[in-house]
């Protein structure tokens, strides 16, 4: 299923800092999100690489909008949700995002949407255990499905690719997307980003 023009999901200009200590003498600041603007369409499947496990967390909860950003956290910027749209979100070992990519990817491109409420998927690859035998076939299935509905994933990992070097800072133009389109992987609908200090950036192809 290709990508819808409209956002299920988005943020817009999102900031995030965590501060500690007493101000003025006595203080520190460290800014976990610089001024974020992504959006997730219906069909999208949008990997995120980081080496920076608090600003992931901080994105997953600017775009969840519930949770519980770290103390001492302040979060600025838009979010916007689509009427109705579900937003679920869940920890994954490394072998189970393989597992939902690959099931993504061998989907029907084109597929009738669910009549349900469209759902974003945020899933966080934490662990390195493989797991128990049959669990993966199970994942695969499930994006599958998920693909089907006309529903949209974002996975994020710790993991950056081979070939991407996570000390070259891209132009500042790509911070922003300029367009709902950006960057795909083969496979309609797939987006990799790299989450690198604070700021969202496409990576480029690299295999």
């Amino acid at each position: 299923m290709s990508s819808s023009s409209r956002p299920l999901l988005s943020l817009v200009n999102a900031s995030a800092e965590w501060q500690a200590g007493l101000p003025p003498r006595c203080r520190a600041s460290v800014r976990l999100l610089d001024r974020v603007h992504v959006s997730v369409r219906q069909g999208d499947c949008i990997v995120v690489h980081h080496r920076d496990p608090s600003s992931a967390t901080v994105l997953l909860a600017a775009l969840r909008g519930h949770g519980a950003l770290a103390a001492g956290a302040h979060l600025t910027g838009e979010r916007h949700v689509g009427a109705g749209v579900r937003i679920r979100r869940c920890r994954i070992s490394l072998d189970t995002m393989q597992a939902v990519q690959e099931g993504w990817r061998s989907a029907p491109r084109e597929a009738a949407a669910s009549p349900g409420r469209p759902g974003v998927y945020l899933l966080r690859a934490t662990r390195r255990q493989p797991e128990v035998d049959g669990t993966r076939q199970q994942w695969r299935e499930w994006a599958q499905r998920a693909r089907a509905a006309g529903d949209a994933l974002v996975l994020v990992t710790w993991h950056v690719p081979h070939g991407d070097d996570p000390a070259v800072e891209r132009p500042r133009g790509a911070l922003h997307e300029p367009t709902p389109h950006g960057y795909r992987l083969p496979g309609e609908g797939s987006r990799v980003m790299r989450l690198h200090h604070g700021r969202l950036f496409d990576l480029p192809r690299w295999d």
